[in-house]
This record gives C-alpha cells, structure tokens and sequence, in this order.
C-alpha cells in the first residue's frame, strides 16, 4: 500500500491571535483559508518541512513547537499541524493572497481547508478549558 501524502502546517501565534492565509485563487483549493505549510518533501522531517515552509512563504524564520495533532483526512493524505513562532520581522505575501490574525474562536468564520478542521475544534477546545 502506498504511503500518504504528509503535509505539515504551523499554528502561528502572537499574542492571542492566530496567523492563517488565503490560498491564491489559481491553486487547488483557491480562496480557501489555512494555516501556513506545505508538503513534506523526501528525506525531510516535520520539523524542517515546516521551516522551510514558513521561509518560503511568509519569509521568516520559525520556531517549530509540539505537535497539535495528525489528521488522517484519507487514505492518500494526511496534515500534521504543529505549534510554531515567527522569529522578528512580519510576514509578507508570497504564495497567498491575503493573511489574517484572528482569534482561534473567529476561525470558524472562514472557509478554511477541511483537513483544518479538527484542529480547529482542538484550539477551541482548548480555550474553554483555559
């Protein structure tokens, strides 16, 4: 049996608020939110995918944090999402077309990608028990 498609994404915080990106209209999945990430590539950990991921798109350097959880969405793909922050500077568009800070309970005002939503539920959760 083939192994799945790994992506990993960051649950970038400042503060109170939470970083997420709106995927370019001409990508698959256009116009939908999402934490900032990408597919692992051969040889690479979570860890470093992610790195590299934020560098790529938001032109910073991150701290990589714990693991929030790993959404097995099918049998071809699966999202690990992590804990990170963003080291000095802001983020700059690069592959989205609009970022947004909001608070974990706003995130479900936005059409975000559905491997998103357990984790979602997850920061939810985890404020009402806060």
């Amino acid at each position: 049996m083939k192994k799945p498609l790994r992506a990993v994404a960051g649950v970038i915080r400042r503060d109170d608020l939470i970083l997420i990106g709106k995927r370019c209209h001409d990508d698959s999945y256009g116009g939908l939110w999402e934490f900032p990430g990408g597919k692992v590539e051969k040889g690479e950990t979570d860890t470093e995918c992610l790195r590299r991921e934020i560098q790529e798109e938001l032109g910073l350097d991150a701290e990589i944090g714990s693991l929030i959880h790993v959404n097995h969405a099918s049998s071809t793909f699966e999202l690990a999402v992590y804990h990170a922050t963003l080291e000095e500077g802001e983020p700059q568009l690069r592959e989205h077309d609009e970022f947004r800070w909001v608070m974990a309970r706003q995130l479900h005002d936005f059409d975000m990608l559905p491997a998103d939503d357990p984790v979602i539920d997850i920061l939810n959760d985890s404020k009402k028990e806060a």
